[in-house]
């Protein structure tokens, strides 16, 4: 079997219901979508010269990738499966992300709303961040989108709007779920929902779980600041390809930006620099990353 990728449109980042992990946006099988062009072998057999090994450039877990030039000119990536029926091409749909592609995420999103934030007049609060309002672009890079739930905040330091509560179970603030209250602290705790959805690969909620954590978050919070614990819930499909280093931040970080107190919550332009070293590592396999949430007491920040 042939998939072919010419000019990727990208997906969103997506759990399953069931808890399930992560992963790279699903390519649709072509008979079974509209409006998109099928190509037979022979087109893809003609476009890489017979699958030459010349335009080779890439081998993967599941199949060989070619270069290929189709009819009208267009420049394509053609991935041949390897014949281990349709188990192997299923494999293929839902490889997971990884660690690395994982913290970019992570460290787009904060750069995002670091911007609405700080330094959009008067700031945006989004009101509606979830994982499925994440969009990934061909290289995996991260946008927000679905604004239609979102508010101007107010000028002033601190400043907070009253609102009725229109957001998703699993991700609302204590604050605003109770009082309707709304500030830019609301959307950290929604990124840091967000962020839990990373390091565990399981859903905000989730009745299946054992009693204590059917919510993401309270059950989460309790742990993060155990080592042992969190790597515990560390998403197993990553199979330990990860530093413990960086883990440990990243559960810092998390356990601050869901503080059920709005004041606790660190501001966006303290989570990105604290991220932005984790990358770094990511890339280059070092652990040596900012320890600013590390050992850190949860305390007001005004």
């Amino acid at each position: 079997m042939c998939e072919i990728g010419a000019d990727v449109k990208g997906g969103c980042l997506q759990g399953g219901n069931s808890g399930r992990s992560f992963r790279a946006p699903a390519l649709t099988t072509p008979s079974r979508c509209k409006g998109v062009q099928v190509f037979s072998y022979k087109e893809l057999e003609e476009a890489t010269d017979k699958f030459s090994e010349a335009n080779v450039i890439g081998h993967g877990r599941f199949g060989v990738v070619y270069k290929g030039v189709l009819r009208d000119g267009t420049v394509a990536t053609i991935k041949m499966l390897r014949r281990e029926g349709r188990q192997g091409e299923r494999a293929f749909r839902v490889e997971p992300l990884d660690w690395g592609t994982r913290l970019r995420i992570a460290l787009d999103c904060a750069k995002a709303f670091e911007f609405l934030h700080e330094h959009a007049t008067p700031s945006v609060i989004h009101r509606d961040f979830k994982c499925t309002n994440v969009l990934l672009d061909q290289n995996f890079r991260a946008k927000v989108s679905d604004f239609g739930l979102a508010k101007m905040g107010s000028d002033k330091i601190n400043g907070q709007i009253s609102t009725q509560v229109l957001r998703t179970t699993g991700y609302l603030a204590p604050e605003y779920a109770s009082t309707g209250k709304l500030t830019t602290r609301s959307d950290v705790f929604n990124y840091g929902v967000v962020l839990l959805e990373l390091l565990t690969g399981r859903v905000p909620i989730d009745t299946k779980r054992p009693p204590g954590e059917h919510v993401l978050v309270s059950g989460a919070l309790p742990r993060l600041t155990n080592r042992e614990k969190v790597l515990e819930m560390v998403d197993p499909v990553l199979q330990g390809q990860f530093s413990q280093r960086d883990l440990i931040q990243i559960a810092a970080i998390a356990a601050m930006c869901v503080q059920p107190e709005a004041e606790y919550r660190p501001l966006m332009t303290d989570v990105v620099p604290s991220l932005i070293p984790l990358v770094r590592n990511s890339c280059y396999g070092a652990s040596s990353g900012s320890s600013r949430f590390l050992n850190q007491t949860p305390s007001p920040r005004y």
